[in-house]
C-alpha cells in the first residue's frame, strides 16, 4: 500500500493549522469569561487558514500579470484609511468593516511582495539594472506605502517594510 503523496503546500498547511490551534487554545485557557475574543479569534483564523488554502493552490505566475493593479489599489486602499479610519492606541491604521475591522498596512506587505518581485524580476529578464532602476525606483516603491502609514502613526507596521525591501533587493 502506497502512502499519500505530500506536495510540500501540503505540509506547510498542515503546519500552519497546527500553529494556529496552539494559538486558539493558548487563548482559550487564557480568556476565561472572555468566549467571544476567542469565537472572534476562531472565526478569523478560518477564514485566514481558508485565504491560504487557495492562495497556496493559486498559481502565483498569474498573479504577476496584476501586480501593478495590486500596488496601486492597495496604496489608494492605504490612503483611505488615513482619511476616514478609526484610531485604535493612537493611530489610524484601521477600517472598520462593521463585522470586523482590518489594518490595510499589515495585508499591503503582501502586495508589495509581490509586486516588487514582479518588477525585480522584470528588470533582471530585460539586464537593465542600472542605479535607477535597480535601485532608487525601488526605494520609491517602499516610500509611498511606508509614508502612509507613518502618516497614519504606525511606525511599528511600516519598520517592517525596510528589512523585507533589503533582503528582496539582495
Amino acid at each position: 500500500m502506497r502512502l499519500p503523496e505530500f506536495r510540500m503546500d501540503s505540509v506547510f498547511i498542515f503546519c500552519l493549522a497546527g500553529a494556529a490551534a496552539i494559538g486558539l487554545l493558548n487563548l482559550y485557557s487564557a480568556g476565561a469569561g472572555q468566549e467571544y475574543i476567542f469565537a472572534r479569534q476562531t472565526g478569523a483564523t478560518v477564514a485566514g487558514l481558508i485565504l491560504c488554502v487557495v492562495l497556496a493552490m493559486a498559481d502565483y505566475r498569474n498573479l504577476r500579470k496584476y501586480s501593478l493593479f495590486f500596488y496601486i489599489c492597495g496604496n489608494i486602499l492605504l490612503l483611505g484609511t488615513s482619511l476616514v479610519g478609526h484610531e485604535v492606541k493612537s493611530t489610524r491604521a484601521w477600517l472598520d468593516l462593521g463585522i470586523f475591522s482590518i489594518q490595510p498596512g499589515k495585508l499591503f506587505k503582501g502586495v508589495f511582495i509581490l509586486y516588487l518581485a514582479a518588477y525585480l524580476s522584470r528588470i533582471h529578464r530585460e539586464q537593465k539594472a542600472t542605479l535607477t532602476r535597480g535601485l532608487l525606483l525601488p526605494a520609491l516603491l517602499l516610500a509611498i506605502p511606508v509614508g502612509i502609514i507613518l502618516h497614519q502613526g504606525d511606525a511599528g507596521t511600516a519598520s517592517v517594510y525596510i528589512p523585507l525591501f533589503f533582503v528582496m533587493l539582495y
